[in-house]
């Protein structure tokens, strides 16, 4: 049975409005550059014009019509020409489809299905005039089989529907499922300890990473046990602690309300220069969100101007972890801040739109969390906070920790029963589950010294009784 072509839909009208907005973003590029991605998405529209149907408002680009411009470019170019450009085309069909503009990115589509060596095989086989099979086998295998492979895929698909991107465990099951294929097992129940440790012993990476692995297989297992598809899991404790203790739980580091103030206080007096030039407005200001809304640095990192609702007091936070989206109010030692910053940051820096990045880094594109990670020591130095002994130094992400601890601790204090807060901090957090969030009641001394004292306070006379009687 001949297999039907796909057909894409792309809007005509819309596409040239997308055209313009995309064009826009080459803004910082060298112009040679910028004239040379313009010249590849110019020439592939063109085609689409020449070539696809036209009907009512809409083009439509077929499967063959692709084939036929992606060999015309493979066979007219270079090879590095050739895949330089089917990389540009497929970003731009790209965000014609996050647009809604086109139906389906069929660049992304074709890539799909022959990644094996991404655009340079592609084109380097489309310039063989017997370009399917070189293309056939370039046709990207199964990253799960069998009936193992049907339960790790609707596992992993479970927790993508939960907001999480699961990209490392996927590849871990995946890991294992390649295992269970070369042994000859297909059957879940037929794992036993035994084979798990031999798929563990396999594993050329450093204990604690081999450690995770297990950790991650011993979820999935819980999960099939769940389901009643195994009776027991082979990823026993034994096992795992058979391949070396468990590593260091990681402890972040909570600022005192003295050292978050002084870290506003050193980052105010910072020198601008021609790469940065509100460095210490930039800087005070970040901190002073990240401590105040507890975001997550690569959440306030992406906010633009147009997500400070100055009106309402309130911040919109896009796309966070686990794809959670959220508006957060602000108070008014906040809202001033903001006020200040935006004023100066629209003063100097013009002109200003919605879509602009609201904390600005070199070229006045968003900030870089890596380059922030490189300057936030200095800042750490001048301020005279030091790493306390076996811990890791104190990181900026640190602020969202202690935004959470100061919060539970201000709860204990105003005798507020704080299990009850706690949904409230987890979904103004964005966490998925409670339990990220009751994490940090066992976070400091000082948060279990509260949760003592008022225990104390209203059942320590009957525990006196009792011991008395």
């Amino acid at each position: 049975m001949k297999r039907i072509k796909k057909t894409y839909t792309i809007n005509v009208m819309r596409m040239q409005e997308a055209l313009k907005t995309y064009m826009e973003t080459f803004g910082d590029m060298v112009p040679a550059q910028q004239q040379h991605r313009a010249t590849r998405i110019n020439r592939f529209t063109s085609f689409a014009y020449d070539h696809c149907e036209y009907c009512e408002g809409h083009l439509l680009l077929t499967e063959t019509q692709l084939m036929k411009w992606m060999k015309q470019v493979a066979r007219g170019y270079c090879l590095e020409s050739a895949m330089r450009t089917f990389a540009t085309v497929d970003k731009f069909l790209r965000s014609l489809a996050n647009d809604g503009v086109i139906s389906v990115n069929p660049m992304g589509a074709f890539f799909a299905r022959y990644d094996r060596q991404g655009w340079k095989g592609i084109a380097k086989a489309l310039k063989s005039t017997k370009y399917w099979p070189l293309l056939t086998s370039l046709k990207s295998r199964p990253r799960f089989t069998g009936i193992f492979g049907k339960h790790a895929t609707a596992y992993i698909s479970m927790h993508r529907a939960a907001g999480s991107k699961y990209t490392s465990n996927e590849c871990i099951l995946a890991q294992f499922n390649r295992f269970l294929h070369k042994q000859c097992i297909e059957s879940p129940q037929k794992i036993t300890p035994s084979v798990i440790v031999e798929w563990a012993r396999v594993q050329t990476c450093q204990p604690v990473s081999r450690r995770h692995k297990l950790l991650r297989l011993a979820h999935f297992f819980r999960y099939l046990r769940s389901l009643r598809i195994v009776s027991r899991n082979p990823v026993t404790q034994a096992v795992i602690d058979s391949f070396g203790p468990p590593g260091q739980t990681f402890k972040p580091y909570i600022y005192s309300r003295e050292e978050v103030t002084l870290l506003l206080e050193c980052s105010k007096h910072l020198q601008s220069d021609i790469w940065y030039k509100l460095k210490p407005e930039t800087f005070s200001t970040l901190i002073s969100v990240l401590y105040t809304l507890g975001l997550r640095v690569t959440e306030a990192l992406r906010l633009t101007i147009g997500d400070v609702n100055i009106h309402n007091k309130t911040v919109f936070v896009r796309k966070g972890k686990f794809y959670k989206e959220r508006i957060l109010p602000y108070g008014p030692k906040l809202g001033r801040c903001l006020e200040r910053y935006l004023d100066v940051r629209k003063r100097i820096l013009t002109p200003v739109i919605d879509k602009d990045p609201l904390f600005i880094g070199r070229r006045n594109e968003f900030m870089s969390a890596t380059k922030i990670d490189k300057f936030f020591p200095k800042l750490l130095k001048a301020c005279g906070i030091v790493t306390p002994p076996d811990q890791r130094r104190p990181r900026l992400h640190d602020l969202r920790h202690s935004f959470a601890v100061h919060r539970l601790l201000r709860w204990y204090r105003e005798d507020v029963d704080v299990q009850s807060k706690l949904v409230l901090l987890a979904t103004f957090m964005g966490h998925v589950e409670i339990y990220s969030t009751q994490i940090y009641l066992n976070i400091t001394d000082s948060l279990l010294w509260e949760a003592n004292k008022r225990f104390q306070n209203k059942f320590g006379g009957l525990v006196n009784e009792e011991v008395e009687s």
